[in-house]
């Protein structure tokens, strides 16, 4: 999660973790939306893994979390045996 500090070095930890391990990669903001954008859109190192990172808010995670949280959208997920 990014709170604060060098947006740079976190999407070059993406980066990495992408180009060694094939991963996934989320990255979640807690500001500066727009400077991370410019980052994966442009021409730079980062460019490559745009297609691949998923940028979501803290307060979306948040909203998602409580509504996994509800009984019908678990049971859905046990179904799609996503969760245990």
């Amino acid at each position: 999660m990014h709170v604060g500090g060098d947006i740079y070095k976190d999407l070059a930890a993406l980066k990495h973790a992408y180009d060694r391990y094939g991963s996934r990669l989320i990255y979640v903001l807690a500001g500066d939306e727009k400077a991370v954008a410019r980052l994966l859109d442009g021409q730079g190192a980062f460019h490559e893994i745009r297609e691949h990172v998923a940028v979501i808010r803290a307060e979306e995670l948040l909203k998602l979390r409580e509504a996994l949280r509800l009984d019908g959208a678990r049971r859905l997920l046990k179904w799609l045996e996503l969760v245990k």
